[in-house]
């Protein structure tokens, strides 16, 4: 049986490319995956939105929201993000207010 702590990786990149080329979301998610590797996490999903807004208020992001289920559920130990802005481009309160939610429920942000 495999001990280790699971981790996911959320990654969000508000402009598309004109090439459709995600390489911004492939470089933190490959960053995400060698931090949850490094600190002995085992990392076992990754969730993407590409071309939405986190600073926009109402603006819906699909993975962003199935991630916070699935940590709300307990699917994961940690979430690993290359920088807390990919979580919420909102003011300080709302990021807090995320990030103590999330440690509420024993789940630690790696950013």
């Amino acid at each position: 049986m495999n001990d280790r702590k699971v981790a996911v990786g959320y990654a969000r990149q508000s402009l598309g490319r004109p090439d459709k080329s995600a390489g911004s979301v492939r470089a933190q998610l490959a960053a995400s995956r060698a931090e949850a590797m490094a600190r002995g996490y085992r990392y076992e999903r990754e969730y993407v939105d590409e071309a939405v807004s986190a600073y926009r208020p109402g603006s819906v992001r699909p993975e962003f929201e199935r991630v916070l289920a699935d940590l709300r559920l307990g699917h994961a130990d940690a979430v690993v993000v290359n920088y807390l802005s990919r979580l919420s481009r909102q003011d300080e309160g709302a990021v807090w207010s995320l990030a103590g939610e999330l440690h509420g429920l024993g789940v630690t942000v790696i950013s």
